[in-house]
């Protein structure tokens, strides 16, 4: 294990969190300097373990001897556009209440966002977010805590606008049913 190409990557993810490294040793309750050593010492693989749980990757991505995520990125997108099409995958118009018992990484808060859908997935969540101009994408898997998504901005701008679509479809079918309702109102009095 190269230690120096493991620390580079530790720090690749906690600026991708907006985290520091100390952060990062306080939420994994190491000491402080901990990471900082790694570059001339080799750590425990238990503590490699913790550093590419907290991440959710491989051991061989966090030691730089596969970029894993990279290659299913796309693919992961394309199932989730796809199974959002399907209706496989359902997005909610989000309220504050959703957020109540989640930990975001970065930190988001429901305040600073001008939109934010979410769907139940598998074990976890996903959050999609519009925040002015920029789309955010979070994923929460069997816990509370919500990690962020580096994602191709082309396929989130895809997946907002087929959300939004849906979510104007239904609308419209509402607006139709509630005319039908009235209508049939009217014509009994």
């Amino acid at each position: 294990m190269d230690t120096e190409i493991l620390y580079a990557n530790i720090k690749e993810y906690c600026a991708q969190l907006g985290i520091s490294i100390s952060q990062l040793e306080k939420e994994l309750h190491f000491g402080t300097g901990t990471i900082g050593k790694w570059k001339q010492s080799f750590p425990s693989i238990e503590k490699v373990i913790a550093v590419a749980g907290f991440f959710h990757v491989s051991l061989d991505e966090m030691c730089g001897l596969k970029k894993e995520k990279e290659v299913s990125k796309p693919k992961f997108m394309k199932g989730l556009i796809q199974k959002t099409l399907d209706n496989e995958i359902i997005w909610y118009l989000c309220s504050y209440h959703d957020f109540m018992n989640h930990k975001f990484h970065p930190p988001l808060h429901y305040s600073d966002m001008d939109e934010i859908y979410g769907a139940n997935y598998k074990t976890g969540s996903l959050y999609i977010g519009k925040k002015e101009d920029a789309l955010l994408l979070y994923i929460s898997v069997e816990d509370e805590n919500c990690m962020k998504q580096d994602e191709n901005i082309q396929q989130l701008c895809e997946l907002w606008k087929i959300i939004k679509d849906k979510e104007l479809e239904i609308q419209e079918k509402i607006d139709e049913y509630k005319k039908m309702f009235f209508c049939e109102q009217s014509s009994i009095a």
